[in-house]
């Protein structure tokens, strides 16, 4: 959980964050040049971490949520644009990055039509195996949804 500072700190070193994951990714033979080819190897992304998350340490696997976090707003963001908020003391993924002001729906009176996706409960299903389908779909799912 991140409070307030720790947010602001996680926005600004985005990129970084981005970099981190993907240097963990090639260390586990996930091979790609650009998030583009990264953004095709979910499902492959999906077994590195329930494969390999339960054996790091603590402070590694705080850095592999911080990132992964990073990597998929930073996807759904190109798709869909939004912002990126902190899960207020109410939401279920309190404490963690979600994106906002999303997607292309509308409402009868022209209104955005969005609700917040929160990340890291795709995290946590994948780590924990409660995902309902794969990350792959998940991911299609939303950005299919949400688009124009």
């Amino acid at each position: 959980m991140l409070n307030k500072k720790d947010f602001e700190n996680f926005l600004d070193t985005k990129e970084s964050h981005i970099e981190y994951f993907i240097g963990e990714l090639k260390k586990n033979g996930i091979e790609g040049n650009t998030l583009d080819e990264y953004e095709k190897k979910i499902d492959e992304i999906e077994y590195f971490l329930k494969d390999s998350f339960s054996q790091y340490s603590e402070q590694k696997k705080y850095h592999i949520r911080l990132s992964f976090w990073a990597f998929f707003l930073h996807l759904l963001m190109n798709h869909l644009g939004g912002s990126v908020k902190l899960a207020p003391k109410n939401d279920y993924c309190e404490g963690t990055p979600q994106l906002v002001d999303f997607g292309f729906k509308y409402d009868k009176k022209g209104r955005k039509k969005w609700m917040a996706i929160g990340v890291d409960s795709w995290f946590n299903g994948v780590i924990e195996e409660k995902l309902l389908g794969s990350l792959q779909d998940t991911y299609n799912h939303v950005i299919k949804f949400y688009s124009n």
